[in-house]
């Protein structure tokens, strides 16, 4: 807690100010962004043991969850919400997904196809 991991359990190693103004006391699962087709250059970012506070600059932690929450999905984010994580201009470098509630299975399809078409990878 209090750090960034990679889903391969290896630890981020970020800028101070980057973790410090997450919502303290829980987990958050998400993905850092820097942009659709910028992988390898966030792979880059990411990899260094000495932060480069300017590259870090462009990136965007995307919360999906915050899964150690009681309840279901929403309840879990509105918590987050409630301990200061929302997508205003305060925390310009984290932002909540936004959540589309599914309408069914060609809704899911039509989304999936728009995602893919923008060089996404997928709905969650």
């Amino acid at each position: 807690q209090g750090d960034l991991w990679s889903r391969t359990g290896n630890k981020i190693a970020c800028p101070a100010w980057f973790k410090d103004d997450l919502p303290q006391g829980m987990i958050l699962d998400g993905e850092l962004f820097l942009g659709r087709g910028k992988f390898q250059d966030l792979m880059k970012v990411c990899r260094t043991h000495v932060p480069n506070e300017e590259a870090w600059r462009r990136l965007v932690f995307i919360v999906f969850d915050a899964p150690l929450v009681g309840g279901g999905l929403q309840a879990r984010l509105q918590v987050a919400k409630e301990r200061g994580f929302s997508n205003s201009d305060e925390l310009p470098y984290a932002k909540l997904l936004p959540q589309t509630v599914c309408r069914g299975r060609e809704h899911v399809e039509e989304m999936m196809a728009e995602i893919l078409a923008l060089g996404g990878e997928g709905v969650m």
